[in-house]
């Protein structure tokens, strides 16, 4: 069947044209321009896909590597408080070794001044217990916003007589990888107070030694007491070196885990980048191609519109 096309027919069917071109070359300018070729689904359903799980991913593993960040600080954080509780129970190991030297026929004074340094340290150690790292407790356990270390009972002096942890029972964690964590915020009664190894306990007890004035007039009932001190706080420096070991060696196996997952998550991004992202040069020769054909069609639509007037004057 012979079909009339007149020039409105052709008219419409030009700015029909135009309109698809102009939304194709506006398309395509907006990926050049954004440098994302894959917007939403209908961009392409196969890529938007494949895109979305890359994306995922992507996002996830930011999310580990930046709890493996948080972890490491803490950790090392964790690390330093350690070392400086270390550092105060070698001076303590000093002021029982001095003690066991003092000659007890003058030595009340000697012995006095041996126990305000002991003081000192229980003090430094009370402290260093409740270090924390960004504005949290590090030896606390999961209730890492209050102090997990306090002095229950004082002497006739002031003096701290009992450190009683009031922290929780579960170590602060943080997930590191699927169903992967690490041990971050350690249960401080587990570190200073483990059985037979209180370091609190054994730094209290050297001064009472150093004070008691049944010990002090007798060197053998000091030597004896003072050599019990000595090995209790071996016991809470073996406890604290153990503890700083477990760290170190977390802090070492985060760093190989950021490596695997800084990796995973560059392999996650490339996806991202090839599938969703512009291919730049393919993307312009399709945009000069697309500016061509709409100009065309513009010329054309021109003439047709010229045409039809001409036909409407005559």
């Amino acid at each position: 069947m012979y079909m009339r096309v007149t020039a409105q027919t052709l008219a419409s069917n030009v700015i029909a044209n135009m309109e698809q071109q102009s939304s194709a070359l506006a398309t395509i300018t907006n990926q050049v321009s954004s440098g994302i070729r894959i917007q939403s689904p209908s961009d392409d359903p196969a890529g938007w896909v494949a895109l979305t799980q890359a994306q995922t991913t992507s996002n996830q593993l930011g999310a580990y590597s930046q709890n493996i960040s948080d972890a490491t600080s803490t950790l090392n954080a964790g690390t330093s408080a350690l070392q400086n509780v270390s550092s105060i129970l070698s001076q303590a190991t000093q002021l029982a070794t001095q003690g066991a030297n003092v000659n007890t026929a003058t030595s009340p004074s000697g012995y006095a001044a041996l126990a305000t340094q002991v003081n000192g340290l229980i003090t430094q150690l009370v402290s260093a217990a409740n270090s924390t790292s960004g504005g949290t407790y590090l030896f606390g356990g999961t209730a890492s916003t209050t102090p997990p270390f306090q002095v229950t009972a004082s002497d006739a002096q002031g003096d701290p007589n009992t450190v009683s942890y009031v922290g929780s029972t579960a170590p602060g964690r943080e997930l590191i990888g699927a169903g992967q964590t690490v041990d971050t915020r350690y249960v401080g009664s587990q570190v200073f107070q483990a059985s037979g190894a209180d370091a609190f306990q054994a730094l209290i007890t050297l001064r009472n030694n150093l004070t008691d004035p049944t010990l002090t007039q007798s060197e053998a009932s000091m030597s004896t007491a003072l050599n019990q001190s000595l090995s209790d706080i071996s016991a809470a420096s073996t406890s604290v070196d153990n503890a700083t070991a477990e760290q170190a060696s977390s802090v070492s196996t985060l760093t190989a885990t950021q490596s695997r997952v800084q990796a995973l998550q560059l392999a996650a991004n490339t996806v991202v980048g090839s599938v969703g992202g512009t291919d730049y040069t393919s993307a312009i020769v399709q945009m000069q191609s697309d500016q061509t054909a709409l100009q065309a069609s513009e010329d054309v639509s021109a003439k047709l519109l010229q045409t039809n007037l001409l036909s409407f004057i005559q």
